[in-house]
């Protein structure tokens, strides 16, 4: 995760320049970016997951099985970031 030096510091500033609260949105965006792992191409986290648990089947059965969860992780993290303002009280800053 080296990009988190290169890309954190400047959202942090860009969340607070717009009034974002700027603990909830990125950790609304740490919830989302992961889902980018399981995709093909490259898909090295999902395919890693596959042969661990020992499941047979295609991986596109493996992402369809996954499919309704990783939409609710997505819609939850695009929230938190959309309503970061309003969920600032649960930093306790």
């Amino acid at each position: 995760m080296g990009i988190g030096a290169v890309i954190g510091v400047p959202l942090v500033l860009l969340f607070n320049a717009i009034g974002l609260n700027p603990i909830v949105a990125l950790a609304g965006m740490s919830l989302i970016w992961p889902l980018g792992d399981a995709l093909p191409p490259t898909a090295i986290i999902g395919r890693l997951t596959v042969s661990i648990v020992g499941y047979e089947g295609p991986y596109g059965m493996f992402l369809r099985a996954c499919l309704v969860p990783a939409i609710v992780i997505a819609l939850m993290g695009t929230l938190m970031v959309i309503y970061s303002a309003r969920l600032g009280f649960l930093t306790g800053i």
